[in-house]
C-alpha cells in the first residue's frame, strides 16, 4: 500500500510505473487523525517502508523506534537520495537529482565523445541529459525489497 501526502507531488508516469498491482491511498501527516490512520495500518503491517528524508517521518512520530512500539517485530526500510549522513542526508531528492549530483548526467555527455552514443542516447558533445529511465530509482527499491525480505526471513 502506496500512502502518499495529498499535498506533495505525485508524477503519474512514475507512479504507473513503480505502482503496478499497488493500492495507494493518500494522508496528510499534518493532521492529527491522519498519522492515527497510519499507525493503524502500521499495527498489521511487516514492513514499513519509506523514502522520504530521512527524520521527515520521525518527526510525525513515525521513527523506527516509534513504529517498533506500535508492531514490535516490524521491519523498517528508509531510503534517502543522499545517505543518512554527511552534509546532504537532509535534502529532498528523485533520481535525476542525484544523476546529476553524482556525475552521471556529466559521464552521459562526456562517455559519447570517446565511445559514440551513450545510454540516454546523446551524440557526441550535445548537452548532458540524464539517463532515459528513473534506473537508480528502480535499482533501489528492488535492493530495499531485497533487504526486507532477508529481514523478515530472519
Amino acid at each position: 500500500l502506496l500512502i502518499n501526502g495529498p499535498h506533495l507531488p505525485n508524477i503519474a508516469p512514475l507512479v504507473i510505473d513503480n505502482g503496478r498491482s499497488k493500492r495507494s491511498a493518500t494522508l496528510d501527516l499534518r493532521d492529527a487523525a491522519a498519522c492515527e490512520q497510519l499507525r493503524a495500518l502500521a499495527r498489521d503491517a511487516d514492513v514499513f517502508m519509506q523514502g522520504y528524508r530521512p527524520g521527515a517521518l520521525a518527526a510525525h512520530g513515525f521513527a523506527p523506534e516509534a513504529l517498533a512500539q506500535v508492531r514490535p517485530g516490524i521491519v523498517c526500510v528508509s531510503i534517502g537520495a543522499y545517505g543518512h549522513r554527511g552534509p546532504w542526508r537532509e535534502r529532498r531528492g528523485f533520481d535525476s537529482l542525484v544523476q546529476s549530483a553524482s556525475g552521471i548526467v556529466w559521464a552521459e555527455s562526456v562517455a559519447p565523445a570517446k565511445h559514440g552514443n551513450g545510454a540516454a542516447g546523446a551524440q557526441p558533445f550535445t548537452t548532458a541529459r540524464p539517463l532515459p529511465c528513473q534506473a537508480l530509482d528502480h535499482a533501489t527499491g528492488y535492493l530495499a525489497a531485497f533487504g526486507a525480505m532477508v529481514a523478515l526471513a530472519r
